[in-house]
């Protein structure tokens, strides 16, 4: 398994890419601690582990937009399971804020969940990589934050763009240490983030998926591939990169 005996801080695991991304590192050999806002998600999530052979996994409490509750997770990981091998720094959220209608509080909030938050979630975990001498830091961005910035999404836009810029600039910074920090932009996932779910109907979906080379929208565990890759030992001379996981949605330009 490759990633027997390592232990990975999943955020955002109580559903969607989050979940999935947790359950395909249990089933690979790693303890998790599944932290999210929603504690009976990520109690369900916990229990889905501890389902798999050997299975292991903690729930944490996690408002990503505070330091206290960032450094906490790390915490309580390090204290369950000696160590902290894997940050996946996939909680967010998706809002409405186009530059006319954005209120201070909307661009707040935006940058909040999708910036400042795992900055914070990547500062606490640091100091542990490097006493161990290595780790593994993965952001989930968005293909909004590559090329489809919608008229409407703004500040949800510019948040990813600037998550994807913090991934190369952390990457320089750790680098030394062994730390290796990537990305992950995902196109269209069929998930519910942020409760938009009545945003895609039927029609908008076909519509997208005209854009998309594979013609159809991808499941959560699309992305556990990719994350597996860059948490595992095969991607230890890969670091700063974004990879775009999209249906080849960005080679049709």
């Amino acid at each position: 398994m490759k990633l027997e005996g390592k232990v990975a801080i999943v955020t955002g695991a109580g559903s969607g890419i989050g979940r999935a991304i947790a359950l395909g590192f249990a089933r690979e050999g790693a303890s998790i601690a599944v932290a999210d806002i929603n504690m009976t998600s990520a109690a369900e999530t916990v229990s889905q582990i501890e389902a798999y052979d050997r299975g292991k996994g903690i729930a944490v409490k996690l408002d990503i937009a505070k330091i206290e509750d960032n450094q906490q997770m790390v915490d309580e990981t390090v204290k369950a399971f000696g160590r902290v091998d894997i940050l996946v720094n996939n909680a967010g959220l998706r809002n409405q804020g186009s530059l006319f209608n954005c209120t201070p509080e909307i661009w707040e909030h935006a940058v909040d969940g999708n910036l400042r938050g795992l900055f914070w979630a990547m500062k606490a975990v640091t100091p542990i990589m490097i006493k161990q001498g290595m780790g593994k830091i993965i952001n989930i961005s968005s293909l909004q934050g590559v090329r489809q910035c919608n008229p409407d999404r703004t500040a949800y836009c510019s948040t990813k763009t600037g998550l994807i810029s913090l991934t190369r600039a952390a990457a320089v910074e750790l680098g030394p240490y062994n730390i290796c920090v990537n990305a992950i932009s995902p196109g269209t996932i069929e998930t519910n983030m942020g409760g938009l779910t009545t945003l895609f109907t039927p029609e908008v979906i076909a519509e997208r998926c005209k854009y998309i080379p594979l013609r159809y929208r991808a499941k959560p565990e699309a992305l556990i591939g990719p994350a597996l890759f860059l948490a595992s030992d095969d991607s230890d001379y890969v670091t700063g990169i974004n990879m775009v996981v999209d249906g080849g949605w960005c080679a049709s330009d």
